[in-house]
């Protein structure tokens, strides 16, 4: 620091203030990028986290739901069979909105893999449940039975599993964002009390510097 010592007032002040600045632009543009950082891995988190379990979480409610009514159709008839059949309809759109929902969130390999298996299992429950309606507008009371408590059936507990273990994925792949979040905030604190530290530890030694020339020079026109 001697060739600091040996500068004029006027240079030390101005190089004083530059470093002040600095330290200060640096401090904030490091608490902006950090904190935008956050932002985004809050944003992922909703966006394709929580959005993505609660639209799981929805179409497998409607298609529980769906499925209940198929086991009721040889229960039921004339107008209350219509009502179940508007009913049915309905649940089953639901289930596909959500669905699609699903769909438009971020997923790595392995919850794209599972997603597409609960895909191919909730097609394979569709064509079981719509050939029970055509059974049951049919009246065709046996086969309604035999379709309804056979392929149906089965495909909705196989559709069940697969749905449990892609919510189950989802989750753990929260959670595991949720990790990376807090070690994020954790290591941005830690970065911003260095930050702030040095930018402080600096401003005292040019203070005390500058303090040191001034007490100098005050010293030497009072002896003169």
């Amino acid at each position: 620091m001697q060739w600091y010592l040996n500068l004029k007032l006027m240079q030390k002040l101005v190089i004083a203030f530059c470093v002040g600045a600095l330290l200060t632009l640096v401090v904030g543009v490091l608490a902006v990028l950090r904190l935008q950082q956050m932002t985004d891995i809050n944003q992922d988190m909703y966006d394709n986290r929580l959005v993505a379990i609660d639209a799981l979480g929805k179409a497998n409610a409607a298609m529980l739901t769906h499925t209940r009514g198929v086991v009721m159709l040889p229960l039921v008839e004339g107008q209350e069979l219509r009502s179940l059949l508007q009913r049915m309809d309905d649940f089953e759109k639901r289930a596909n909105q959500h669905i699609a929902v699903f769909a438009k969130t971020s997923m790595d390999a392995r919850e794209r893999e599972l997603f597409e298996t609960a895909q191919k299992i909730y097609a394979e429950y569709q064509a079981a449940s719509r050939q029970a309606l055509v059974y049951a507008r049919d009246g065709d009371a046996e086969r309604l039975l035999s379709q309804a408590m056979g392929p149906t059936r089965a495909a909705s507990f196989a559709l069940n599993t697969a749905v449990d273990e892609l919510t189950s994925y989802s989750a753990n792949a929260a959670a595991q964002a949720n990790l990376e979040a807090q070690a994020t905030a954790a290591q941005t604190f830690w970065l911003l009390v260095i930050a702030i530290g040095v930018a402080v530890l600096l401003a005292i030694v040019m203070g005390l510097l500058l303090s040191r020339h001034v007490t100098r020079q005050l010293r030497g026109e009072h002896d003169a």
